[in-house]
């Protein structure tokens, strides 16, 4: 009989995934309307998201090449979290659209990197990834709809309130990231150290992977995916918002596709398995059409 997915798993494990997701589900869905209220145009707001986003193209690699040559991605992990918190911070003051612009190049050059760094965090503590990572990543869509819950809460009682809330709710949860990091078990040194040529290499082997065909196929449905996915995560909150959608219902209504990544998730080794990777991603896909599709009719 095999063990249950969380069989081994280190408690602090899922306690970190849940909180490190809690930042995103606080600041990312609702940062349009934050920024509205600022008084920017959606062209203003666009071009700050398009080119903090642009960060993705360098930062995950900076991080993702320090952590596994030069320093532990345990103390990578809970630097970014504190410079998130600190951007949050800086952001929270800025007033024009310079200010903003580059209070969210920051926060987006030190939060995104971290949600490749969790996960090759928690296969240092994983005995059997195929088996457990996806019970594991669960606990992160938990975390991502946990803000939306508090943030109802607070617009029920404190009707017509500034979402300045969010930034608040978005700082506290980067420092109990970053903290509870340090309840992890300490990660064993691999017997195999890094040595200087090794690191010399680092970005040959890059090189390499961006002329392995199937990594750039691979490559291209990402970016076609998350552009599709940034529709909803930049633009769904003030679309629904025009229409009649109240402040407060944003957030859980947004909740309910996560709500069915949680029910999802523990079975992801069973898809993969059974239909393979391919087959898995189009039908992730095909879901994402069906998602703006009801976007579009429902109004």
């Amino acid at each position: 009989m095999k063990a249950p997915p969380w069989k081994d798993v280190p408690s602090s494990l899922f306690i970190v995934m849940l909180i490190q997701f809690c930042v995103g589900g606080s600041v990312l869905p609702f940062m349009s309307i934050w920024l509205q209220e600022k008084g920017l145009s959606f062209a203003s707001i666009g071009t700050i998201f398009s080119i903090a986003s642009s960060t993705f193209l360098v930062f995950p690699f900076v991080w993702g090449m320090i952590s596994d040559r030069y320093v532990p991605i345990q103390k990578v992990f809970t630097f970014l979290n504190i410079m998130a918190c600190l951007s949050l911070l800086f952001m929270q003051f800025q007033t024009t659209f310079g200010g903003l612009l580059l209070s969210f190049v920051l926060f987006y050059s030190f939060y995104h990197p971290t949600f490749t760094l969790i996960n090759a965090l928690s296969f240092h503590y994983l005995k059997d990834p195929q088996e457990q990572f996806g019970f594991l990543r669960a606990w992160g869509s938990i975390g991502w709809m946990v803000p939306s819950v508090i943030i109802f809460g607070w617009l029920f009682i404190h009707e017509g309130s500034s979402m300045q809330f969010v930034l608040y709710l978005g700082m506290a949860a980067s420092l109990l990231t970053s903290c509870s990091t340090l309840l992890l078990p300490r990660i064993q040194k691999s017997e195999d150290e890094v040595n200087e040529q090794d690191k010399l290499d680092y970005w040959r082997c890059v090189r390499e992977l961006f002329c392995n065909k199937d990594y750039m196929t691979l490559l291209g449905a990402f970016f076609l995916v998350s552009g599709s996915f940034s529709f909803v995560v930049y633009y769904g909150t003030p679309y629904l918002q025009s229409n009649g959608v109240p402040k407060a219902w944003i957030g859980p209504i947004q909740c309910i596709g996560v709500a069915l990544e949680v029910a999802l998730f523990p079975f992801l080794r069973y898809y993969i398995r059974r239909w393979g990777f391919v087959s898995s991603l189009v039908t992730g896909c095909v879901c994402l059409v069906l998602r703006h599709f009801l976007y579009y009719y429902f109004t």
